[in-house]
């Protein structure tokens, strides 16, 4: 039950520094990891250009006119972000963390750290982009599962073993183990685990998910 990646989907890399040639030559080094670039010399460019809708990562400079690159992090403070600096000290990197930057890097950069970082970045923020999709339409998934899978499913996601489930529900455990194998498959899931944490979000964020007309 994946949905078709769409453009809405895929992410966008915002480079902001008003040293044109760098700006340009990070922007070109990010294109080839297939990554769709958005680059402007001022933070009023980014954030008049920004999409809120599609996920991503930011790379900015600490020194930039209008405002620092510290100031602008605290405009688009929900995407993580890698702080650049020419005049890399300790308590500039101190001030991006505070700040809310993922990482801080001193110029010049070496190419292949500022790749690595940034596709770390993007997996993460894919991650939890597909996490919170399926924590969001988990309902559509419920809809999917047999009535024994949806009374397993919240004795799993309390922690109840196949034996405990099976105990309370006069099934064998094998049954059981059958049942949440399948509705793990009909929810997307490898793991106990990841399973777990999917639909306890979904729950935080709507506590009648496990009541089924």
């Amino acid at each position: 039950m994946t949905a078709p990646a769409s453009e809405q989907d895929a992410p966008i890399v915002y480079v902001v520094d008003d040293d044109e040639e760098f700006r340009s030559a990070v922007s070109g080094l990010i294109s080839t990891i297939g990554v769709e670039v958005r680059a402007y010399a001022r933070p009023s460019e980014l954030l008049v250009n920004f999409d809120s809708g599609r996920p991503g990562c930011a790379v900015v400079d600490m020194r930039l006119p209008e405002m620092s690159g510290i100031e602008l992090l605290s405009h688009i403070a929900h995407m993580p972000a890698i702080v650049l600096s020419g005049h890399g000290d300790v308590p500039s990197a101190v001030r991006a963390l505070r700040a809310g930057a993922v990482d801080f890097l001193e110029k010049p950069i070496r190419p292949q750290d500022l790749i690595e970082k940034i596709q770390a970045l993007l997996r993460d923020v894919e991650g939890k982009s597909l996490r919170c999709g399926r924590a969001t339409n988990m309902h559509l998934y419920l809809e999917s599962l047999s009535l024994r899978q949806r009374q397993i499913l919240p004795m799993v996601v309390a922690g109840q073993s196949a034996k405990e489930i099976g105990r309370d529900l006069n099934l064998s455990h094998r049954t059981v183990e059958k049942h949440r194998k399948a509705l793990m498959e009909k929810l997307g899931v490898s793991s106990i685990s990841e399973l777990i944490r999917t639909v306890s979000q979904a729950a935080a964020m709507n506590p009648d998910i496990f009541k089924f007309d």
